[in-house]
C-alpha cells in the first residue's frame, strides 16, 4: 500500500471508482457485488479502486485484508466526520456508498452502481467496447 496511483495509469482500463468506508454498513453489503465482479472482469480490462473516506490507513489496510479486497484501494480521510478527503471534493461525494464506472477514454458511464447493476454495467461496457474494436 502507500503507492499513489493516478487516473491517467489506468487510460485504457474500465474502472469502478468505489468511495466507500469501513464503518458503512450498506458500502459492507456491496463488497460481494464488488468482489464478483472484480474477479470476473479483472482479466478483460476492468478494475476498482476503492476510495476510504476515513483518516486511519492502518485500520482501512487491516479491513482490506480481512475482507478479501484485492483491489487498489486510496485512503482518502480527514479527521473531521463532517468534511471529505480531496477525491471526494473532486467527484462530489455527498454519500456513500456512491461509485462512478468510468470507461476506457476516461468518461463517466454509470453512478451508484448497486447490487447485480454493477456486473450488469461492467459487462455492458465491456460488450460495447469489444463492438467498438470490432
Amino acid at each position: 500500500g502507500g503507492e499513489k496511483i493516478r487516473l491517467s495509469a489506468l487510460k485504457g482500463r474500465i474502472v469502478l471508482v468505489d468511495f466507500w468506508a469501513t464503518w458503512c454498513v450498506p458500502c459492507l453489503v456491496e463488497l460481494p457485488n464488488l468482489k464478483r465482479t472484480y474477479e470476473q472482469y479483472k482479466s478483460r480490462g476492468f478494475t476498482i479502486i476503492g476510495v476510504s473516506l476515513e483518516p486511519d490507513a492502518a485500520a482501512v489496510a487491516r479491513f482490506v485484508s480481512e475482507n478479501g479486497m484485492t483491489w487498489p484501494i486510496v485512503v482518502d480521510g480527514v479527521e473531521s466526520d463532517t468534511a471529505t478527503g480531496p477525491l471526494a471534493g473532486l467527484y462530489n461525494v455527498q454519500a456513500i456508498p456512491m461509485s462512478y464506472l468510468v470507461d476506457r477514454d476516461g468518461t463517466i458511464r454509470a453512478r451508484r452502481l448497486l447490487g447485480a447493476d454493477v456486473e450488469r454495467a461492467v459487462a455492458d461496457l465491456l460488450a460495447q467496447q469489444m463492438a467498438a474494436l470490432r
